[in-house]
Formats: C-alpha cells, sequence, structure tokens
C-alpha cells in the first residue's frame, strides 16, 4: 500500500514530470514502505507516455514517403498520338498533333480522357 505522502510525491512528480527531484528524493531519504514502487510506478507511467509515443512517431516518421502522382502514356482517341502527361495536371493538356483535350484539371488528379496506355513510375 502507498501512504499519502507518498501518494502526494508521486502526483507532483507526475504533474511536474521531474524526473531529477523524484530519484534524489528516492536515493537521498528512502522510505521502506513506498519508495521502491513510486519509483517504479514512476518510470513505468513516464515510459508508456514517453518513450513508446516518441518510438511510434518515429517509426511513422523513418518510413518514405512515396508520391502519389505519376506520368501517364495516353493516347490520343481521334489521332491515335502517344503522348506522356501529368496525371495530376493543373492546366488543360491538349494533344500536341490534333489539338484535341487530353486531360482537364479537377482539383487534385486530373480527368484523363484519352486512352491510358501505361503508368509510368
Amino acid at each position: 500500500m502507498v501512504n499519502d505522502d507518498g501518494l502526494k510525491i508521486y502526483q507532483e512528480s507526475l504533474a511536474r514530470w521531474d524526473i531529477r527531484s523524484l530519484v534524489v528524493r528516492e536515493f537521498e531519504s528512502p522510505s521502506p514502505h513506498h519508495s521502491t514502487s513510486i519509483f517504479s510506478n514512476f518510470l513505468n507511467l513516464f515510459h508508456n507516455n514517453i518513450f513508446l509515443k516518441s518510438s511510434s512517431q518515429n517509426s511513422t516518421m523513418s518510413k518514405v514517403p512515396y508520391p502519389t502522382t505519376k506520368f501517364l502514356k495516353v493516347k490520343c482517341t481521334s489521332c491515335s498520338n502517344e503522348q506522356i502527361i501529368f496525371d495530376s495536371a493543373k492546366i488543360v493538356v491538349k494533344c500536341n498533333v490534333c489539338e484535341e483535350d487530353l486531360a482537364q484539371p479537377r482539383g487534385g488528379k486530373a480527368k484523363i480522357l484519352g486512352e491510358i496506355v501505361e503508368v509510368l513510375s
């Protein structure tokens, strides 16, 4: 059982996240009733809240972000000309031969009006 003084020290150290004061307090004046359990509980809580969260954040940050956009080889429907365009075009893309629209912007990904022949990486 943890007495009131031990619980108060535990709560104060949690509120301030001051590890150094808790460690000094535990080793300078150890009490046989609560010092070990308070210190181990604090370390477990600190480890679970800080180190596990930071390791999960680091694992998501260490992943290499891959682009969601691609280049497409598109075949014109009227003249069968093949042309490479960007799938997130911000302007109207026209065929180089017959001037027909191949892609129209839609805010994100472009609307592809021609036939997609190949997706390039």
